[in-house]
């Protein structure tokens, strides 16, 4: 396959993929609004480009274009375009007389250079696990496989209705660089889990320093309450989850501080958009947002109706509907291609017991005093003003997650940080005053200059993969056949492939490693957790000669167990291998 620029190395283009991810677009969209403070301005250049990435990819699936051809001929556009409005000064009426440019405070760089060095401490295990790396477990194997299939201009028909912004987000990076390599997907995970609380904590530094604290602390709290080691290691190996919960987190905190209160002027404005914006991308990754999403844009509205007149009226509440309408148009044109349709099965029947789960879980993960604020915040709700538009979402999300999802905690994490963060909004804004002029000087710096810096930053971070194309390529399969359950295990079943066999298999990510492409035919994948199908017996009985089967034993539904004890027997299945809690069987010789 062909990179971006055809003559490039990898690395080049995986510099370039995360650059028209997050700025490109949004420097060409955002220079014809009057956004003039620089954390908001970003905060919308980073939004925008991001948006405009996840419509471009389904596009390209639903109109069968060349994904490659289609990047080359939009950025050649945005490009031109940005050079056309740099020489002619053209800017929208109403944009500041100099258009490009945002107000930079030197409190906004102490806010984003502490909020940093904060989530620096907050992120230690991810940079001990390593960065860049590559996904290797459950869900980011299974979003990633429907990334490189976006990549390839199509549909992933068998994500079964699961929302698809962070697999078109990731598929940017494949379309990029022409090859497997996932260390820049990886990046943009990084990039998703910090810019926002960045830009955040400076916005909401200009109005208080009690909001920024509040957002930092019980994100960093929240963090390092979870007790249950799999959670835990979630964050580090790139669970979507994650994403989700921070945008969440971040869409409603600027939502509170938000309060059009008699003066809806067009920072306000901007805002709101913002802020329902993230909620929107919340809901696009984890659908469970969609509730809290929904009731931003009816309070939205609700304020544009209430504070604005006219014109400025109407724009908003089209522009509102526009952003939601944006990822719900996204949502509807890939479920409509879909051969299969569902969600995970929960197989516990009894509502009292998956409450019981849902309650066990909270008091195992978090102590007394983090609980405590939780039942403060959902108790809060309904009695502060602009805090009540939250009620009615965040509990029937909760009911919703403990009915129907509460198997673990990955589905509520956006909605507990909401909840958490509520009586420290409250108590914030108790006692913060109106803000008047600070007296700091401006500064006011170019958009551009800007993205000149961000670029030599993205430089500067990624110099671990500044390797020749061969290089890197090795480097890549190594780290997979050293990863997911191990060096042991992962060369058996090469081995296996290799002789022709069928491996039956719990875990998808031997299907990502870029040794085992040419085999995918003799994959089969089954889920450990689900009562024994009659299709997985009758295939598994009518494999034909070599077979492999890799399970988990502990988690393995038992009816499976039996047929796999009454298969051992029948078909001489021995144990090749054992480790990190799989099993790998085969019939017929050795590998």
């Amino acid at each position: 396959m062909t990179g971006f620029l055809g003559f490039a190395p990898i690395y080049v283009n995986g510099l370039l993929a995360i650059f028209f991810v997050f700025v490109l677009p949004g420097l060409v969209l955002v220079r014809a609004f009057d956004i003039p403070g620089f954390p908001q301005r970003w905060l919308a250049i980073y939004l925008s480009s991001l948006v405009a990435n996840h419509a471009l990819v389904t596009l390209i699936a639903l109109f069968h274009l060349d994904p490659l051809t289609t990047y080359r001929v939009v950025a050649a556009v945005l490009i031109a375009a940005l050079i056309f409005m740099m020489a002619r000064k053209v800017a929208a009426p109403g944009t500041p007389a100099q258009p490009g440019t945002s107000v930079l405070l030197l409190s906004d760089v102490k806010w984003m250079v502490g909020s940093l060095v904060v989530l620096g401490f907050t992120y230690f295990n991810i940079w001990k696990h390593g960065v860049p790396n590559i996904f290797q477990n459950s869900d980011p194997v299974n979003w990633n496989i429907w990334a490189r299939i976006w990549s390839d201009g199509l549909f992933p028909v068998r994500s079964m209705g699961y929302p698809q912004f962070i697999p078109t987000t990731w598929a940017a990076t494949y379309i990029f660089i022409g090859s497997a390599e996932q260390y820049f997907a990886f990046y943009t995970y990084i990039v998703l889990i910090t810019v926002p609380i960045v830009l955040l904590t400076a916005i909401l530094g200009r109005l208080s320093w009690r909001y920024a604290v509040s957002l930092l602390f019980v994100f960093v709290w929240f963090v390092a309450e979870i007790r249950e080691p799999w959670i835990r290691s979630t964050l580090q190996e790139g669970f979507p989850d994650w994403i989700a919960a921070i945008f969440a987190l971040g869409g409603t905190a600027l939502f509170l501080t938000n309060a059009p209160e008699g003066d809806f002027d067009r920072r306000k404005i901007v805002t709101a958009l913002l802020s329902l914006c993230l909620l929107a991308i919340a809901a696009a990754t984890k659908p469970m947002h969609g509730l809290v999403a929904i009731a931003l844009l009816i309070a939205t509205c609700t304020d544009a109706a209430r504070y604005l007149r006219g014109t400025e009226r109407n724009r908003l509440i089209a522009a509102a509907i526009g952003v939601v309408a944006i990822f719900v148009a996204t949502y509807a044109i890939n479920y409509s291609h879909l051969a299969f349709r569902g969600m995970p099965h929960y197989p516990v029947t009894e509502l009292s017991e998956r409450l019981s789960r849902a309650a066990n879980l909270l008091n195992s993960n978090f102590t007394l005093p983090f609980r405590i604020l939780l039942v403060a915040g959902l108790a809060l709700c309904p009695f502060l003003p602009r805090v009540r538009w939250l009620a009615l979402p965040l509990g029937a999300g909760l009911w919703l997650w403990a009915n129907t999802a509460s198997y673990d905690l990955r589905n509520a994490l956006g909605l507990l940080l909401i909840t958490a963060f509520i009586p420290l909004f409250a108590v914030a804004r108790r006692l913060t005053t109106a803000r008047g002029a600070t007296g700091e000087r401006p500064w006011h710096v170019r958009d551009i200059a800007v993205a000149a810096g961000v670029a030599v930053l993205c430089v500067v971070l990624t110099l671990p993969l500044a390797l020749n194309d061969e290089k890197l390529k090795q480097r890549f399969a190594h780290e997979q056949m050293i990863r997911g359950f191990g060096i042991e295990i992962n060369q058996n079943v090469e081995k296996l492939l290799v002789r022709g066999c069928t491996v039956f298999s719990v875990d998808a990510y031997i299907t990502t490693i870029a040794a085992f492409q040419k085999f995918l035919s003799q994959i089969r994948f089954f889920h450990v957790a689900d009562p024994l199908s009659d299709q997985l017996a009758q295939q598994i009985s009518e494999s034909a000669g070599c077979t492999g089967i890799l399970y988990p034993p502990h988690l393995t539904h038992p009816t499976i167990l039996d047929f796999i004890a009454a298969q051992t027997k029948a078909r001489g299945y021995r144990k090749v291998v054992e480790g990190s809690g799989m099993t790998l069987l085969v019939s017929d010789a050795r590998p």
